[in-house]
């Protein structure tokens, strides 16, 4: 008996490890908990809405590649789960790749797409990107702070002050990022007691037979929807028009009619998983 619970313990302690991450508390984290809370509520809400479309699916990519699930919130900080998001550093989409890393990761970029806006291709990428970075540092913070700056920054400031993030001379930016990602578990996990709402919104995908199918055309005449929420949640089409000669993924609110890409004849014979 005694050695079952000492065996189901273990196996709850790596169960626990593996999906909650420890939140330190000091200085740097508390003045974001308060950033986040106070100032810049409005920010932090709408994050949380847009939240709901992405992060099942972050989960469950991350679950596959065996990630901690509290990982599922870093597009909070990248990008406050904006799949449009851009930056001046020609960073891109809900998990803000650059070119170079992108590519690297199988993202392609050309005149029809650049799949860094294509939440799902995106994530498995930022997963396999992450579990890499931790597979070299072994410690999350570090690895995060290499997502944000670079591994080759953060080593040589590791080789210079040690291993540990906190007393690391990083980019503003890098020492912020890790007390960010902190703060959004912190309130997160209790969102009532920070008087924030959940979100109300889910997403669901649709394959389309092969073409070039225009986007204007799918959101105001066939689906009926607002064609700038259409493109919100598919920003990756370069030219508005899905690439010629091969099959495309959309992304749909959850709430909106798909049989009717059915009834116009352009859904793809074999229907994807769905994403949630």
């Amino acid at each position: 008996m005694i050695k079952k619970m000492i065996l189901f313990l273990l196996v709850l302690v790596n169960f626990i490890s593996a999906y909650a991450l420890e939140i330190p508390q000091n200085e740097r984290v508390d003045y974001w908990i308060k950033e986040f809370s106070q100032n810049r509520r409005k920010f932090f809400q709408r994050s949380i809405i847009r939240s709901g479309l992405y992060r099942e699916t972050v989960k469950k990519i991350f679950d596959l590649e065996g990630l901690p699930e509290d990982l599922s919130w870093l597009p909070f900080i990248e990008s406050g789960f904006n799949c449009s998001a851009e930056s001046k550093a020609d960073a891109a989409g809900c998990w803000q790749f650059i070119p170079g890393t992108g590519k690297a990761y199988g993202l392609e970029k050309g005149t029809w797409k650049d799949q860094r806006y294509d939440f799902g291709k995106s994530t498995l990428a930022a997963a396999q990107y992450l579990k890499k970075l931790h597979g070299r540092f072994k410690d999350w913070e570090l690895a995060l702070a290499a997502y944000n700056c670079g591994p080759t920054r953060v080593n040589k400031e590791i080789k210079k002050s040690g291993r540990d993030y906190w007393k690391l001379d990083l980019p503003w930016e890098t020492k912020n990022y890790v007390p960010q990602f902190y703060a959004v578990l912190k309130i997160t996990r209790n969102l009532k007691k920070y008087r924030f709402n959940e979100s109300p919104l889910t997403l669901k995908s649709a394959q389309l037979k092969e073409g070039s199918h225009s986007l204007r055309y799918i959101a105001s005449r066939v689906l009926g929807v607002d064609y700038k929420t259409f493109r919100r949640i598919n920003p990756g089409f370069e030219l508005g028009y899905t690439p010629p000669g091969e099959e495309t993924v959309i992304y749909l609110m959850d709430h909106w009619d798909d049989s009717l890409l059915a009834g116009f004849g352009l859904l793809a014979k074999k229907k994807p998983l769905r994403i949630n």
